[in-house]
């Protein structure tokens, strides 16, 4: 839950925690940082060649398929008191875009 002093990077704990739960002594650092309103979401599909799907060949039968290669995407996902939203950018043949407002949608 806590970073020791000898690592580098910042803890996404205090999120959770509130004020009274820091760790002042023993070496532990735990600061209290403002929350993120955006994020990155990526997704990278597990195609293959020749088929482009998760099992080449396909199932003939027309079976479940678990990923494919066009499966792949980028998000940006965002929630505020303002917002509540993801845009996301496939990277397909078609270069398909799409975007919720989830506080409408």
């Amino acid at each position: 839950n806590f970073i020791p002093e000898s690592m580098d990077g910042t803890s996404f704990a205090s999120l959770f925690l509130d004020n009274r739960d820091k760790n002042e002594g023993n070496g532990i650092r735990q600061e209290r940082i403002q929350p993120r309103q955006d994020f990155l979401i990526s997704y990278h599909g597990e195609g293959y060649l020749p088929c482009g799907m998760a099992e080449c060949p396909p199932d003939p039968h027309g079976g479940w398929m678990p990923d494919a290669w066009n499966n792949t995407y980028h998000c940006i996902r965002t929630i505020s008191s303002e917002a509540n939203s993801i845009y996301c950018r496939f990277e397909d043949e078609e270069g398909f875009l799409e975007y919720y407002d989830l506080h409408d949608d």
